[in-house]
């Protein structure tokens, strides 16, 4: 399948409020009987123009950019029975202006991998999911990101269409040389989910 996308987006520095934003995706899906595969490729013009990255050019007055940083995203989502795997890559294809994102001294090229592998099974007459995950990134300091994430979590459907999910994870922050702490931390989440 696949899709051609074209958005309003960031203007750079000087240029009129037009349609300046586009991009492209290819993605490929098979299925049969307990297996199946999901996966993708996806492109954009100006990977400022991701939530994550807008919500911190916003909080820094920042509304325009100097010059577009493409960016490429890939994906996979396998299933064989009760197993799953997904693992998802996103960069930027070029760097910031070290003004607007800055990496060290210099305009930060961030990039950010996850992986994960579940197991859905029944507890408590109770679908249930456990899982377990890392992620990692670069040059995605000023993005509040860590450079190491290991997960752990599980989710229990409790009611039809009320999920319970427990998640506990450990960071790892970049070293104190690339400007963050070099400290390690860990949390617990929770979250109670209803679909409707």
């Amino acid at each position: 399948t696949g899709t051609l996308v074209g958005f309003k987006g960031m203007n750079e520095t000087g240029e009129d409020e037009t349609v300046k934003g586009f991009g492209a995706e290819l993605s490929y899906t098979y299925e049969q009987d307990e297996t199946s595969l999901e996966t993708g490729i996806s492109w954009v013009n100006n990977i400022a123009d991701a939530d994550g990255i807008t919500d911190v050019l916003d909080e820094a007055g920042i509304d325009t950019i100097s010059s577009q940083a493409g960016g490429l995203s890939l994906h996979l989502c396998a299933k064989y029975g009760p197993f799953s795997l997904i693992g998802e890559y996103t960069t930027a294809l070029d760097s910031f202006d070290p003004d607007q994102l800055a990496y060290g001294d210099d305009g930060a090229r961030p990039a950010a991998w996850n992986s994960e592998l579940a197991y859905t099974t029944e507890l408590l007459a109770r679908e249930t999911v456990f899982a377990a995950g890392y992620q990692q990134s670069r040059e995605a300091l000023a993005l509040g990101l860590p450079e190491q994430r290991l997960i752990a979590s599980a989710s229990m459907t409790i009611l039809a269409g009320t999920t319970l999910s427990l998640e506990y994870y450990y960071d790892q922050d970049y070293a104190v040389a690339d400007g963050g702490t070099g400290e390690d931390g860990y949390g617990f989440t929770t979250r109670l989910a209803y679909e409707f």
